[in-house]
């Protein structure tokens, strides 16, 4: 079978969860293609993006105006050619006028023409709801004729409904195959909105715990490392997390803070370093690849993931940061937020407290370093959860099962 993968941004630190997805179904058998509307911008890529050679599998098509003047040729050609199959889809495109979310037609042109000259496909899978509309314009003006599985994660329907209106999705969701929300929680959410209940599938997304070695650690009560990971934007909440770590660094002169990621909120993350007088105690590692996010995994003794909803509604998923610290015997810390608890069952497999409950964040920090058998207890039993319910191979296995179902059933109605 050939897959395309529709995505905003290609390949992205912040995304191996898509990563993990196209490695999985290529060592499945099937045929991948990407096609992404920008490509990654810091430079830095997973080492199985260079193992795999997923950037030759990728296909960019601009849809910011400033980009267009470099595909002018490939627009002129297909103009000329107007009796030919390219210039009917370009005539189609140009028609359709805006797509997606805020999409102009040269892009749906650009977009089409990639995956008319990459296809045929059996089956489209995007990754978050906006892209899933892109896929959709793109089918709809004869880009390609498959399946449309969407994955929705979090801002997709947080954020965007905020900014677009609760009808975004509608089209989609008449006109998509599967809608695959990542948890419960965000299934809910898709049904409240007009999903039909047959069509929201969960589908996780997980980690190959193959390659996480299991070795539960132990911090004493005075020291403790502490570690997050993420952009450094408002729904991660690190301000609440340097606020929890102040209170417990007073008395453990050895704790340290540990934050791996980079962002727009950076400058003020540093200002409320400099307040809270935590100095050296607190390091920024800036953006690193997943090799390097597991070295730091090793060394920390708590992942603590204060997630908030922000002020423009933005919401997230389940982070794979929390799996792959459960999965690495590192005990989580986390707040109530969406499909969070889904993974961390408070008391059991990690502790949760309230959004922007900076003392219950404090407590629980508190909690792990003072009581190391606990600490333990809650490791072992975070390790079992994610084998059996966020296993990259398994969730994949359920992938390739559902890729073809919907294939046949699309030709069958075809």
């Amino acid at each position: 079978m050939r897959v395309a993968f529709v995505v905003g941004r290609f390949p992205a630190l912040s995304q191996t969860f898509i990563e993990n997805q196209i490695t999985g179904l290529i060592d499945r058998g099937l045929e991948v293609e990407v096609f992404s509307v920008r490509a990654s911008e810091d430079g830095k890529v997973h080492e199985d993006v260079v193992r795999y050679r997923l950037e030759d599998r990728c296909h960019y098509f601009a849809t910011d105006p400033s980009q267009w003047p470099r595909h002018a040729r490939r627009v002129a050609q297909a103009v000329g050619g107007s009796i030919s199959g390219t210039g009917r889809l370009f005539g189609r495109a140009m028609a359709a006028g805006r797509f997606g979310v805020d999409r102009a037609p040269v892009g749906l042109f650009l977009g089409a023409l990639a995956m008319r000259r990459a296809g045929p496909f059996d089956a489209a899978i995007c990754h978050f709801g906006p892209n899933g509309l892109i896929a959709e314009s793109l089918r709809a003006v004869g880009g390609f004729a498959a399946p449309i599985l969407t994955f929705f994660h979090g801002y997709d329907l947080s954020r965007s409904l905020q900014r677009h209106g609760p009808c975004l999705y509608e089209r989609l969701f008449e006109r998509g195959e599967w809608m695959l929300p990542i948890s419960d929680y965000w299934r809910t959410r898709l049904v409240e909105l007009g999903c039909p209940p047959e069509k929201a599938r969960v589908h996780r997304m997980g980690i190959d715990t193959g390659r996480i070695r299991f070795e539960p650690r132990a911090a004493t009560d005075g020291s403790i490392r502490i570690l997050s990971i993420g952009r450094f934007v408002e729904k991660k909440g690190f301000e609440f997390g340097l606020r929890a770590f102040a209170r417990i660094a007073a008395n453990r002169p050895g704790a340290r803070y540990e934050i791996v990621g980079d962002g727009p909120l950076r400058g003020r993350l540093e200002a409320t370093i400099r307040d809270l007088g935590l100095g050296e105690r607190v390091i920024l590692h800036g953006s690193r690849t997943h090799e390097e996010v597991l070295a730091l995994l090793k060394g920390a003794h708590a992942m603590l993931v204060p997630s908030v909803t922000a002020a423009d509604g933005d919401q997230e998923g389940i982070p794979v940061v929390v799996l792959e610290a459960m999965a690495a015997g590192v005990p989580v810390v986390a707040t109530r937020h969406t499909g969070i608890p889904e993974a961390v069952r408070d008391g059991e497999t990690g502790l949760l407290a309230k959004e922007r409950d900076v003392e219950g964040l404090a407590a629980h920090l508190a909690a792990i370093a003072g009581q190391p058998e606990r600490a333990t207890r809650l490791a072992a039993a975070a390790r079992a959860r994610v084998e059996t319910e966020f296993d990259v191979n398994v969730l994949n296995d359920r992938l390739v099962t559902l890729v073809r179902d919907a294939a046949a059933a699309y030709r069958e109605r075809a």
